[in-house]
C-alpha cells in the first residue's frame, strides 16, 4: 500500500509543510518533487538525510557570509538539462544554449570556491569543475559570463570576419563619399537615415535633387518633398559582397556550434552529475533553512514500536493562532503498539493531537526535521487518517460510508507496521451503533502491529482492557465564574475558547468518563444563558436513564 493517500496528506497539512521548502534552482525543485518517504528497513538512509541536514545547519550558523554567497549564486542558476539532452541526441545548440551552459559552469566554479572555505561537505554534495568545457567555452580566457562564437575557434572564421570588416569599411567609405557629394551639390545636410527634406518653394534645389542620381524621391506634402539617398553601383556591389561573406560566416559559425555541441555531448554524463549535485546542495540548504525557521529538531529513531512527542507544535495551527495573538500550547505524549484512546471536549484539541502525531511522523519519514523539543519514532510502512470530513460527492458515499470504506481498506494491512489515526469514528450514525462499531474496531486494532490513536466521545470504549487512555485537559482547570466576568462586553467567544483551552494530555484511568465540556464551551461563546441552564437541567435529569456507554 502507499505510504499516505491524498486525503491523508491533505488532512495532515503536508502540502503546507512541503510548500515551506523553497529550493532555488530547477535541480533543487526537482529533488523536492522526487521526495519519497523512508519506510521500515530504510533507517540508515533517513539517518543519512538527518545527518546531512544537521551538517548544513551548522554550516549556516558558522559561515553566514558564505551561506549568503551560496544562496546568491544559486538564485542565478538556470535550467540546462534540455540543452544537454539535445546535444546528446546530436542536435546543434544555439548561442543562447551555449551561453547558459557556460554560465552554469561559471556558477559551479563560484559555488565550489565558496564550498572550499567551509567545512567538508559530503561527496554527494561537494562540487567539482569541468575544466575541459570551461576552456572550450572561453577559448580567449576572458573569464566573463558572456558568450559568442569567438574568432579563436577558427582561423577561417577569423579571416572571414576580417574580410567582412574590410568590405564594411569600404561600403561605409563609399556611402560617406556619396553623402558628401550630395550635401555639397545641394547645400543640404542629410540625416543619419540618409533622408533630406526640400521645401517646395525652393524650386532650384528641388530640380537639382530630382536630377541627382544618388537620390530617390519619396513622400511629399504641399510644403516639402522627402528624398532618400540610394546606393551607387559600387555600393551595390559591396553590399552583395557583404551578404555573401555573411553567408560564409554563418556557415562557419554553424560548423563551430556543431563541433561545440559534440564536445558537450561527450561530457553529458559529467554535466548531469553536476546538475544532480547542485540540486542536492540546493535542496539540503532548503531543508536546513526550513528546520531553522520552524525551530525544528532532528528526530530520533528507535527500534521499539512507539512515538514520543515532547512539546510538539503544529506549525500551521501555530501560525494561524499567532496571527490572532494566541500562543499555541505545545503537546507532549507517548503512544506504543496497540491503541491509545484520546478523549476531550469538542474544540479541546483531540484532532490537533492526531494531526500533530501524523504530521511529525510524516515529516520525519520524509527526512525533515520536526517542530518539537524531542521526537522519537520507529519508521512505519504507512500512515492512515480517518477523519470526519471524508464525505465524497464523487463516490456517492456519506461521511460514515467513507469512514467504513477506509477502515475496510486499512484492516487489510493490519499485519504491517503503520500509524493509524482515527478521529471520532461513526460520529455520523446513531450513538448505540456508533459505540458498538467503535469499540469492536478498537478491540481488533489493539492486537495488530499498528500504533493506533483513536479519539472518541463515546463512554465505555476507554474501559476496554489493554489500551491506553489520554485525556485532553481542555477547560478542566478553568474558573468559569471568573472568566465570565472577564468576558463581559467581549464579542468574540471563539477567541476566548482558543485562548483558555488547555491542549495538554494527561494519562487517566480507563474507567474515567469522557469529559462533557460542550455546555461550558457554548457558554464561553455566548449562547443564551437560559438555553444553557435548560441543557444542564436536562443533562442532570437524564443521567440515570442512560446506559453510560453510548453518550456523545
Amino acid at each position: 500500500m502507499e505510504f499516505m493517500n491524498e486525503h491523508c496528506k491533505r488532512s495532515l497539512d503536508m502540502d503546507y509543510v512541503f510548500n515551506m521548502l523553497s529550493p532555488k534552482t530547477p535541480y533543487g525543485i526537482q529533488k523536492k518533487r522526487e521526495m519519497k518517504p523512508y519506510v521500515k528497513g530504510e533507517e540508515l538512509s533517513v539517518e543519512k538525510d538527518f545527518e546531512e541536514t544537521q551538517n548544513f545547519i551548522v554550516q549556516r550558523e558558522n559561515y553566514p557570509k558564505q551561506w549568503e554567497s551560496l544562496s546568491r549564486i544559486l538564485n542565478e542558476v538556470k535550467e540546462i538539462r534540455e540543452s544537454l539532452r539535445r546535444a546528446s541526441e546530436g542536435q546543434v545548440l544555439d548561442e543562447v544554449e551555449l551561453f547558459e551552459i557556460k554560465n552554469f559552469l561559471v556558477n559551479i566554479k563560484d559555488l565550489l570556491a565558496v564550498e572550499e572555505t567551509m567545512d567538508c561537505f559530503s561527496k554527494d554534495i561537494l562540487l567539482y569543475r569541468c575544466l575541459e568545457l570551461e576552456e572550450l567555452l572561453d577559448p580567449e580566457k576572458q573569464n566573463m559570463r558572456t558568450f559568442y562564437i569567438y574568432d579563436a575557434y577558427s582561423k577561417n572564421l577569423s579571416s572571414i570576419r576580417q574580410y567582412k570588416r574590410e568590405l564594411q569599411r569600404a561600403f561605409d567609405s563609399e556611402r560617406k563619399r556619396i553623402t558628401s557629394l550630395v550635401e555639397e551639390a545641394l547645400d543640404v545636410k542629410l540625416k543619419l537615415s540618409g533622408e533630406v527634406s526640400i521645401l517646395c518653394k525652393d524650386e532650384d534645389k528641388l530640380v537639382k535633387a530630382r536630377g541627382c542620381a544618388y537620390l530617390t524621391e519619396g513622400a511629399s506634402t504641399m510644403l516639402q518633398v522627402i528624398f532618400k539617398l540610394n546606393q551607387g553601383e559600387a555600393q551595390r556591389k559591396l553590399q552583395g559582397d557583404i551578404e555573401n561573406v555573411k553567408h560564409e560566416e554563418n556557415s562557419e559559425e554553424y560548423r563551430i556550434k556543431a563541433w561545440l555541441s559534440l564536445k558537450i555531448s561527450e561530457k553529458v554524463r559529467i554535466m548531469y552529475e553536476l546538475t544532480d549535485k547542485l540540486g542536492t546542495l540546493d535542496f539540503f540548504m532548503a531543508r536546513a533553512e526550513f528546520a531553522i525557521y520552524i525551530g525544528g529538531i532532528r528526530p530520533i529513531l528507535h527500534s521499539d514500536d512507539k512515538i514520543v512527542i515532547k512539546n510538539g507544535r503544529h506549525i500551521k495551527l501555530e501560525k494561524n493562532l499567532s496571527i490572532r495573538d494566541i500562543k499555541f500550547s505545545p503537546i507532549s505524549f507517548e503512544a506504543s503498539r496497540g491503541v491509545t484512546i484520546i478523549t476531550g471536549a469538542n474544540m479541546g484539541g483531540k484532532t490537533v493531537n492526531l494531526k500533530l502525531a501524523g504530521m511529525l511522523t510524516a515529516m520525519a519519514q520524509y527526512g525533515l526535521f520536526v517542530p518539537a523539543e524531542k521526537f522519537t519514532l520507529s519508521l512505519f510502512d504507512y500512515i492512515y487518517f480517518s477523519i470526519g470530513d471524508m464525505q465524497s460527492i464523487d463516490s456517492g458515499l456519506s461521511t460514515f460510508g467513507s469512514e467504513i470504506s477506509g477502515m475496510i481498506e486499512i484492516l487489510k494491512y493490519s499485519d504491517s507496521k503503520g500509524l493509524v489515526l482515527i478521529d471520532e469514528l461513526a460520529r455520523g450514525t446513531n450513538p448505540e451503533e456508533g459505540y458498538a462499531l467503535s469499540r469492536a474496531i478498537v478491540k481488533y486494532l489493539k492486537n495488530t502491529d499498528a500504533i493506533t490513536l483513536f479519539t472518541t466521545h463515546f463512554d465505555g470504549i476507554t474501559s476496554e482492557e489493554g489500551i491506553k487512555h489520554l485525556r485532553v485537559k481542555g477547560l478542566k482547570m478553568l474558573d468559569f465564574d471568573k472568566l465570565n466576568s472577564e468576558l463581559i462586553g467581549n464579542a468574540n467567544g471563539i477567541e476566548a475558547v482558543l485562548k483558555y483551552m488547555d491542549y495538554t494530555l494527561e494519562e487517566v484511568d480507563n474507567n474515567y468518563e469522557v469529559p462533557k465540556d460542550a455546555i461550558n464551551i457554548a457558554r464561553l461563546m455566548g449562547l443564551d444563558e437560559r438555553i444553557l441552564h435548560s441543557a444542564e437541567k436536562i443533562m442532570y435529569e437524564g443521567k440515570g436513564d442512560n446506559n453510560g456507554k453510548a453518550k456523545s
